[in-house]
């Protein structure tokens, strides 16, 4: 019998933070949106899709680059893990509103640098579940 890993079972290694003030995020698919969680693997952003626009394939290689008031993590490796519509009882003429998830593939120690600096002055802790 095969034991399965954490990353198997959907638990996390690192600690999930939800991130207290506006901070913009743009893969290099064109998607952009706003942070709304982070961790050292990845972060989870929501952004308006047009009903018309073609769902992004999730094997895509991509980056994803932050930005908050003067700062910038550009160019991060990583791929879209789930990307949902999030049901609200209105919609802004055809454009739904999404929330995507992204996992960082491997950071160079500048990148790391960064997000710690970014988790450190611009989060808040989540409880993890």
């Amino acid at each position: 019998m095969q034991k399965l890993t954490n990353k198997q079972i959907g638990q996390r290694t690192h600690t999930r933070f939800r991130v207290e003030c506006i901070a913009c995020v743009k893969l290099s698919n064109a998607m952009v949106g706003i942070i709304t969680e982070i961790s050292k693997e990845g972060l989870v952003f929501r952004y308006i899709r047009e009903n018309s626009e073609e769902k992004k394939n999730a094997n895509e290689p991509l980056t994803v680059s932050i930005f908050k008031n003067g700062f910038s993590l550009l160019n991060v490796p990583c791929r879209i893990i789930k990307d949902n519509d999030i049901l609200y009882e209105y919609y802004i003429s055809s454009a739904k509103m999404h929330k995507c998830h992204i996992q960082f593939e491997e950071l160079t120690e500048d990148q790391k640098l960064q997000l710690d600096y970014f988790i450190t002055h611009y989060t808040t802790i989540r409880n993890q579940k």
